[in-house]
């Protein structure tokens, strides 16, 4: 049989015996391996202060050679620093998207309140325009509520005995005629309603100039009587206040005629009730188609002393 051969270990090469040459150099630049490499540095610095061609050469020799290892080095460092610009970029971004989605907002709740107030404006020059061609002196005034009472279609207004309201005076909007002033306080004062079941009020047809009387009914309607049964009347005709008997300003619009039937003739007034938000109180100059009762004047006189100074 044959015998193995011992395989000689796989190494680097020879050990390096120690004495050697070889084994001496790399302890003594293993001692000296901190001088050598600020030497060096120190050698590299002062090259680079002379400008001399041949240094300048060797320079560039150096850059060129290093240029590749230093790009490809630095590329994840720059891909890196890019990311985090990107990332900031956009958290800018979005931080500045939210705060102009805020600005939008703000603005859009702005344009709601032009809008109401343009709305009310229009309101206003209406409700002055409408009670321009009437004489007398005018009054605006804020509507609150109806906070009930004994009259079902009522409402109460922001003007009372200390601005020289009375009972029975009228009281108007753009739209036309809405009721009269029926309890004065003294700041504020309850409007009748033309539909309520009390009120009545001398009327005409605007087109003919047929007198009758306009009762409430305490619904959306109110009733035409006191016409004649020969008179044929259209659905849509105007009806104005007559001015009769001076209680009120003749020529205010009330409604139309809605219906036509052989018992009753209803109209439908001319007001929209949901839209109510100021009012133009009319003093016709006229006792009223309420007189004030004794207790009424005194309490206006109190007022009046009250006030002046």
């Amino acid at each position: 049989m044959f015998r193995k051969r011992r395989q000689k270990p796989r190494g680097r090469g020879r050990p390096i015996r120690q004495g050697s040459l070889l084994g001496d150099l790399r302890v003594w630049m293993r001692r000296f391996a901190v001088a050598i490499m600020v030497l060096l540095a120190g050698a590299l610095i002062a090259i680079d202060r002379f400008e001399t061609p041949a240094i300048r050469e060797f320079r560039a020799g150096v850059s060129d050679f290093f240029a590749p290892l230093v790009a490809t080095v630095s590329a994840p460092f720059h891909a890196a620093a890019d990311w985090f610009d990107a990332f900031e970029s956009n958290a800018t971004v979005r931080e500045r998207n939210a705060e102009l989605e805020r600005e939008i907002e703000r603005l859009r709740l702005s344009l709601h309140d032009l809008a109401a107030v343009d709305e009310e404006n229009r309101r206003l020059r209406a409700l002055v325009n409408a009670g321009a061609r009437i004489k007398g002196r005018h009054l605006t005034a804020a509507v609150f509520a109806d906070t009930g009472g004994p009259y079902v279609r009522s409402l109460l207004v922001g003007a009372g005995a200390a601005d020289g309201l009375r009972r029975g005076m009228a009281v108007i909007n753009a739209d036309g005629f809405i009721g009269r002033i029926v309890e004065v306080g003294r700041h504020t004062s309850r409007v009748l309603l033309v539909t309520d079941l009390n009120s009545r009020i001398p009327v005409q047809l605007a087109a003919s100039g047929l007198r009758a009387l306009l009762a409430g009914t305490n619904g959306r309607r109110m009733q035409l009587n006191y016409v004649p049964p020969n008179v044929s009347i259209s659905v849509g005709a105007l009806i104005v206040t007559s001015g009769h008997g001076a209680v009120l300003p003749p020529g205010l619009p009330v409604g139309r005629v809605d219906s036509v039937g052989r018992d009753a003739i209803l109209v439908r007034p001319l007001v929209n009730w949901n839209r109510l938000t100021f009012v133009r109180i009319v003093d016709y100059g006229t006792p009223g188609l309420v007189q004030d009762s004794p207790d009424d004047l005194r309490k206006q006189e109190a007022g009046r002393r009250t006030d002046t100074p």
